[in-house]
């Protein structure tokens, strides 16, 4: 099983500035017909466990090759369920998909299991940094955040708001926006930020509430991108 301590920290990954788990992107990313673009998953945080795996810049993609050749978690299968509707996806299925996605966590250090991600994990300046250097290098047409606190408590804003987008998707204005994925006026991530499944959980909650809001994001940002290239 994939897990790791938190010894001293991993460092800056190589070639970034603020990432220090650098983001998985799966062997066929972006080719999900399904999905029909580039669509990057972002969840909260990896967590510290007590073995003795070693804690570095590699951890996200060597998980992520875990759950796809041995076992995924339970959030994955949550997620899985909530982008494609099928209640009970097997490993198999949960595998095959995260070949077609991108994913990455936001907080950018381990976090005491049980605990969760802090208001000041969230809110860190460097956070977003992080993740602006990942919309850039992934360049996803469609994130979808699996954490309303990140979505809520990291110091930026939309790059752009989209009162349309908010009337189809019949979402709240404050987790529904598009990030800068480059330079040009057409490179844009649709982003929807939603509440981390641990949540669903403890509400009792579940992934059939939350697959409506995706799939509405996903069907408008593949609309937008139809318009863009008309």
């Amino acid at each position: 099983m994939i897990l790791a301590t938190m010894r001293q920290g991993a460092d800056i990954a190589r070639g970034y500035k603020f990432v220090r788990y650098a983001p998985w992107s799966g062997p066929q990313y972006g080719k999900n017909p399904a999905l029909g673009m580039k669509v990057l998953i972002v969840g909260e945080s990896h967590y510290d466990s007590g073995d003795n795996t070693v804690d570095d810049e590699n951890f996200t993609r060597a998980s992520c090759q875990y759950w796809v050749d041995v076992k995924p978690p339970p959030f994955v299968e949550h997620v899985v369920a909530a982008v494609t509707g099928s209640p009970n996806p097997s490993d198999r299925e949960c595998g095959e998909f995260w070949k077609t996605i991108a994913f990455y966590n936001y907080v950018r250090h381990l976090a005491d299991r049980g605990k969760g991600a802090s208001l000041k994990d969230l809110a860190e300046p460097e956070a977003v940094g992080a993740f602006r250097e990942v919309l850039r290098e992934l360049e996803p047409a469609c994130v979808l955040m699996f954490s309303k606190g990140a979505g809520r408590d990291m110091p930026t804003s939309f790059d752009r708001d989209d009162a349309e987008a908010v009337r189809y998707i019949g979402y709240d204005e404050k987790y529904l926006g598009w990030f800068k994925t480059g330079d040009g006026p057409s490179e844009l991530a649709l982003t929807i930020a939603l509440n981390h499944p641990s949540y669903w959980d403890r509400t009792g909650g579940s992934a059939d509430q939350y697959h409506p809001f995706i799939q509405k994001t996903l069907d408008y940002a593949r609309q937008s991108r139809h318009r863009a290239r008309a």
